[in-house]
């Protein structure tokens, strides 16, 4: 193999590839990437048998032909060439990049032990790149973290015709982002489970301004996989992900949140206060959000470290009888729904009965939530 590419493009094209490229591979031929030539162009790949990224980039191509390199180490080291073209051959175990001034020699791979990569489902719709890349953001953020509880680490994807809908949650808080897209059938249905670590890498180094396509057919293999591609600077990106297997639970009903109170204030400053009053607490200690008729008070206590008070200026209405105006709050989880909220306020609705808080964005103080995210924390139980 013999081919030229812009050392600008393989700087951005190895390290989008190198990211599902795994550290530790329980297979060592998984630490490969691998770099196919083909009319005009050069592909690199990398697969760790969950997600799968490619990555085409414009090329002139002398020799055509693949190889497998170091994945890691070819991110690395892209970066290392200056401006203008890198050269790569292929010869046997070695392959060379050479670029103005400098060169590397890279031991290869068996290209032939490289598991087939799976192929893209073909094209389902298409969604713009902000609005995607931001609802990402704002489900990704409820996953869990627990592989032995597999199902609650996925987003799932629910489409109903031309609207998609993000749902993640690891049983302690949930959040639902529902946008529009654009399907090639107007009539589409699917419920897609999609690891939240893949999803959460999707939009990274796309083209501003730009779409991300959206495929969810079953490859040919049969296995349930869903793809995504886009244009980066520096050509084609395309990413694919195994879906995980199960049945999603049906959280929808949880939203209709009939709250005791609601509180609202100015986003910003309800983060920097919750991020304030909880450096004294410990962990696994909650935060205390105390409201009265025109503020509320965070309040945080700890054994060793001392005591914190922030009160803010807010709006509040007191929905029954017994004006419950006192909830706990995991910080980490209310900080974790503020950064994801957009709107210049934001609204904190309050149920005592089922201790939940459905935080929701509002444009002004006046105005109505905005439906299109919901994030819903469980509160906690406070002691005296």
């Amino acid at each position: 193999m013999h081919i030229v590419v812009d050392a600008a493009a393989l700087a951005e094209a190895a390290p989008s590839v190198a990211r599902v490229v795994p550290n530790r591979p329980t297979t060592p031929i998984l630490a490969g990437m691998l770099i196919e030539s083909g009319a005009g162009a050069v592909t690199l790949s990398g697969f760790d048998y969950e997600s799968s990224v490619r990555v085409s980039v414009p090329a002139e191509v002398l020799r055509p032909g693949s190889v497998l390199v170091p994945g890691r180490l070819l991110a690395e080291i892209a970066g290392a060439f200056p401006a203008g073209t890198v050269a790569i051959t292929a010869e046997g175990s070695e392959a060379e990049l050479t670029g103005e001034g400098t060169s590397f020699v890279l031991q290869t791979l068996p290209v032939a032990d490289y598991p087939a990569l799976p192929e893209a489902p073909a094209v389902s719709g298409s969604v713009e790149l902000a609005d995607f890349d931001r609802a990402v953001h704002q489900a990704v953020i409820a996953a869990g973290r627990d592989e032995l509880l597999p199902i609650f680490t996925g987003v799932l994807i629910d489409i109903d015709g031309a609207e998609l809908t993000l749902m993640a949650t690891d049983r302690y808080r949930m959040a639902v982002r529902t946008l529009a897209w654009e399907p090639a059938d107007p009539q589409a249905k699917a419920q897609l489970l999609v690891p939240a670590r893949g999803l959460g890498t999707v939009t990274r180094g796309l083209l501003a301004g730009s779409r991300v396509d959206l495929g969810f057919d079953p490859d040919p293999t049969g296995v349930p996989t869903v793809s995504f591609g886009g244009r980066s600077r520096s050509g084609e990106v395309w990413q694919t992900s195994r879906l995980i297997d199960g049945a999603y639970p049906d959280f929808g009903p949880l939203l209709q949140v009939s709250p005791d109170t609601t509180v609202r204030v100015a986003t910003a400053e309800l983060r920097e206060a919750v991020r304030r009053a909880a450096l004294v607490l410990e962990r696994n200690t909650p935060l205390r959000l105390l409201v009265d008729d025109q503020h509320c008070s965070l309040t945080a206590a700890s054994a060793t470290a001392g005591r914190s008070s922030v009160t803010l200026p807010t709006v509040n209405e007191f929905l029954s009888e017994d004006r419950i105006g006192l909830a706990g709050f995991n910080p980490g989880y209310l900080l974790d729904a503020l950064s994801v909220v957009d709107t210049p306020y934001v609204e904190l609705a309050i149920t005592e009965r089922q201790r939940q808080c459905l935080v929701t964005g509002i444009a002004d103080l006046e105005g109505n939530p905005e439906t299109g995210y919901r994030h819903l924390i469980k509160t906690l139980r406070l002691g005296n």
